[in-house]
């Protein structure tokens, strides 16, 4: 997998810092993006040249760099991807329509090497464009500066982020950051009715296509959802017919036959909601599987944050109405990987990462603001002010 202190690695690391620095610098200082772009690249360096463990290598990613390779030994580069053969090809190989992930290795492989690091280093780029995305998206819900920042950097270093984006060659950063594109496009449209904001929201759908392919109809359920619970009486039936024509359109977009195989392992009732517990609260720090021993310290402040999730959740909840489909789709998408088996892991929970991550910073920047207050309104405090709009 040519891993270790290398060129190509040395090549990989000062760029992805470099893009990570000119990203972070439009929304901190530059002391700050420096400081926060070094750790978030430092790590994967470090990890790939010194302290590379076989044992974290998933089967998944394994399987995703050979397909990227296989493709760069067949001649193909990342305009291929305009290329009827080529798009044949790479589905024939890869048995569905699920390619992008293996045309992302082939990128990653054609700009750093054929090195499994490639594409953990073009993931811990995608995080930057992630948190970019969600600091915009606090913006548009008026949150001060000062918050969306926090959120910002507290998004960008969660032990979740950190853990899963440092070691693995997975889709799931990718699936995030196309879900963070998504609710934002879906908010600047229904804000701005402007065109682009809708050709941008059609395209990241047609990505999801190619990546996971059920994510949007996810998103659709929630979106009808919060619309059935925003409105009432007549509007509430027109809610459920749209949901009918929109949900069942985009099956049959996508392919009755898939769809269906998919409801034959469907499970129902309480061993959804057992199956939903277990996607919220795993993996459980003392018995991580060996291949997932990297995410020992996530687990442990999964565990530790989950009441402050849930508290800053509903702190959210209630004042910020922008957030409540967000929040939904998060609960449909555990209801749903909860419904399924195979798809209980912690890995499924990346993509909706955001939401909770987001709950958990809202929960301590609302304690801080708390506790600034009473520190300020002490008897004796000196020049006590009342605590900034949060």
């Amino acid at each position: 997998m040519n891993v270790g202190l290398t060129a190509e690695l040395l090549l990989a690391t000062v760029a992805i810092f470099l893009f990570a620095l000119a990203l972070s610098s439009r929304v901190l200082s530059f002391p700050m993006a420096m400081t926060v772009s070094l750790i978030k690249v430092i790590l994967p360096f470090l990890y790939f040249s010194f302290f590379f463990n076989k044992e974290w290598v998933l089967i998944d990613g394994v399987r995703y760099f050979l397909a990227g390779q296989n493709l760069l030994s067949e001649g193909y580069t990342p305009l291929s991807v305009f290329d009827e053969e080529a798009l044949f090809y790479s589905m024939s190989a890869g048995g569905g329509q699920h390619i992008l992930y293996d045309w992302y290795n082939l990128i990653a492989q054609w700009l750093f090497g054929e090195s499994y690091a490639s594409p953990v280093f073009m993931n811990v780029g995608t995080t930057f464009i992630s948190a970019l995305l969600l600091y915009r998206l606090a913006e548009q819900f008026r949150f001060p500066r000062a918050y969306c920042t926090g959120l910002f950097v507290f998004f960008l270093l969660h032990w979740e982020l950190l853990s899963w984006s440092t070691v693995a060659n997975l889709k799931d950063t990718v699936v995030l950051l196309l879900t963070i594109g998504t609710v934002y496009a879906a908010v600047r449209l229904a804000a701005e009715r402007k065109l682009r904001h809708g050709l941008l929201l059609l395209f990241q759908l047609f990505l999801f296509y190619w990546l996971r392919f059920y994510v949007p109809l996810l998103m659709m359920v929630a979106i009808m959802i919060y619309m059935f619970i925003a409105n009432s009486g007549r509007r509430r039936l027109y809610m459920v017919a749209m949901a009918v024509v929109v949900v069942g359109g985009y099956g049959a977009a996508m392919g009755v036959g898939e769809i269906m195989a998919g409801v034959g392992r469907l499970s129902l009732g309480t061993g959804m909601l057992a199956g939903t517990v277990k996607v919220m609260v795993i993996p459980r720090p003392w018995s991580l599987d060996i291949e997932y021993t990297f995410l020992l310290f996530a687990a442990i402040l999964h565990w530790v944050f989950f009441i402050p999730a849930v508290a800053g959740a509903v702190l959210l909840w209630r004042s910020t109405p922008g957030y409540r489909p967000i929040l939904i789709y998060l609960m449909v998408a555990l209801l749903f990987y909860g419904a399924f088996e195979e798809l209980q892991g912690a890995r499924q929970r990346v993509q909706v990462l955001f939401v909770y991550a987001w709950a958990q910073y809202h929960f301590l920047w609302v304690l801080f603001q708390r506790l600034r207050r009473a520190a300020l309104e002490a008897p004796g405090a000196a020049g006590a002010v009342g605590e900034p709009a949060a």
